[in-house]
């Protein structure tokens, strides 16, 4: 089961946790495409900058998170990564 989203990091008791992350410039575009409003892709910007998600990721996972950097691969790139990490117990 894989549980995707901005807030997933906060479910509690996943075997591994992994959080994409994104350049801010390419999020910027990316947002823009999808008519996100300038307050909500500034948001978006800080917490990706701030990293966020992935500091929330590491108090409730610890060891078990990982974090892959999503700017520059394709799908099939990602899905490939993620095979290569090890499930921690």
């Amino acid at each position: 089961l894989i549980v995707e989203g901005h807030l997933s990091h906060l479910c509690e008791g996943a075997d591994k946790m992994i959080v994409l992350r994104l350049n801010p410039s390419i999020l910027k575009d990316r947002l823009e495409e999808r008519n996100y409003s300038s307050s909500k892709i500034q948001e978006n910007l800080e917490a990706e900058a701030l990293a966020v998600c992935s500091a929330e990721a590491y108090d409730i996972y610890g060891e078990k998170t990982n974090e892959i950097d999503a700017s520059d691969k394709s799908v099939e790139e990602i899905r490939e990564a993620l095979k290569h990490i090890d499930i921690v117990y």
